[in-house]
């Protein structure tokens, strides 16, 4: 059986600017905690509005 972690992105691991082009802005310990947490089997879920907002954290990810 696979752990898993559901996981709201808004206000959870990232912010968004609304102002600035719908940017995603990723909190301090994000990328080092959701490193963590695969590194121990658990698979990754982001629960978002939209397809848009789970391609910006992507790419957010991928900047760091």
């Amino acid at each position: 059986m696979k752990k898993a972690v559901f996981f709201s992105g808004s206000g959870t691991v990232y912010s968004r600017d609304e102002r600035q082009n719908k940017r995603i802005e990723l909190y301090p310990d994000t990328v080092s905690a959701l490193r963590f947490l695969s590194r121990r089997g658990y698979e990754l879920v982001l629960l978002t509005s939209g397809y848009y907002e789970f391609k910006r954290f992507r790419t957010a990810l991928k900047d760091k």
